[in-house]
């Protein structure tokens, strides 16, 4: 099975601008074929890599239940969600990007959420990496939906609250049974590296065999100029201070191995 990476985090963290700045970072090392998930309903991702969802899982969701009785007897759901599903996928120069979009709405979800979960599982088959840019209330996760994540970057902002909603976090995932290799702790977004002495206690206090802090990545105006031109992030330079900040850390914990 491949390996699934997922970026966890409270809203506004940044979550999904390091899963794009990841991505740069496993396609330089030539790892592929990698499947791309944006399983959050406030869908950014596509927009960070200047690519457009016309269609999300989760409108796929809403048209299986609306076509229920319109659907041919010899075009089954299962064949209706794999051709929607395909037509889904977002091709790019080295990855594939899938958007979940929203899940709310009336009706009942529960065999539709099944033949989902069925259909993504055979897809990931064909990928040796998957990156996931997870909700903060993690419901694909504990649905199973994406199935087993293998390692876990907790997303926080230089803040008490965002600190400590990571490390809730973990717990939550520890109380779904969702199991990983690894959480790391990463602190998105300082601007200046003193304005971190105050948080080391709780930095520390945080830490434990469930999490491990990894480091900083600092304020970039590079990233902030890419997202307001609507600039793909995987083209920002190789010496973009957040890019380099992110291939540091990944290197020294040598997350694939090399």
């Amino acid at each position: 099975m491949p390996e699934l990476i997922g970026f966890i985090g409270k809203g506004g963290t940044g979550k999904s601008t390091l899963s794009a700045l990841f991505l740069k970072y496993v396609l330089e090392k030539n790892i592929k074929p990698i499947l791309v998930i944006d399983a959050d309903p406030n869908s950014c991702l596509p927009e960070l890599l200047n690519l457009k969802a016309d269609k999300t899982i989760g409108s796929i969701r809403q048209e299986l239940l609306n076509k229920n009785n319109e659907i041919s007897a010899s075009f089954s759901k299962y064949d209706y969600c794999e051709y929607a599903l395909n037509n889904a996928i977002i091709e790019s120069r080295g990855f594939d990007l899938v958007v979940m979009g929203r899940t709310d709405g009336p009706g009942c979800y529960c065999y539709i959420n099944n033949i989902i979960k069925t259909m993504i599982e055979k897809l990931k088959r064909n990928y040796k990496l998957i990156i996931v840019d997870c909700e903060a209330g993690l419901e694909h996760l504990s649905r199973k939906t994406l199935g087993e994540i293998s390692t876990a970057f907790i997303v926080s902002d230089l803040s008490r609250k965002g600190i400590i909603t990571g490390a809730r976090q973990v717990e939550l995932m520890k109380e779904l049974e969702i199991n990983t290799e690894g959480n790391y702790l990463l602190i998105n977004n300082m601007i200046e590296d003193k304005s971190i002495d105050k948080f080391e206690n709780m930095i520390q206090q945080t830490e434990n065999e469930k999490l491990k802090y990894l480091g900083v990545i600092h304020n970039d105006e590079n990233v902030l100029k890419y997202e307001l031109n609507q600039d793909s992030l995987l083209e920002l330079p190789g010496n973009s201070k957040a890019f380099l900040d992110l291939k540091n850390i990944i290197d020294e914990i040598n997350l694939f191995k090399t």
